[in-house]
């Protein structure tokens, strides 16, 4: 670190669907999710766009997501499996 200015041993460039599912794995797990400006951010693409649609649908329909204006979180029942959402979305 002093060296460096950091601990980084090496910086790997990430693909635009590798972000997203960085941003997923860590956002879902927090109450405030991932916001659409994020996701627009790093894919270029809208949340709707960016997931498999009939993977969302039904992860909304189970209630165990919440998509609207600000963006993709995971309900409480959500949070419990999340490891099995994430399957599903990513």
């Amino acid at each position: 670190v002093e060296r460096e200015g950091h601990a980084t041993r090496a910086r790997e460039i990430l693909s635009a669907r590798e972000r997203l599912a960085e941003m997923l794995m860590m956002g879902l797990r927090l109450r405030e999710g991932v916001s659409r400006a994020a996701v627009r951010r790093e894919t270029g693409q809208e949340i709707e766009a960016a997931l498999p649609s009939a993977a969302l649908e039904a992860l909304i329909a189970g209630e165990f997501l919440v998509l609207d204006e600000t963006g993709l979180r995971a309900t409480a029942r959500g949070r419990t499996r999340l490891n099995a959402v994430l399957g599903r979305l990513i």
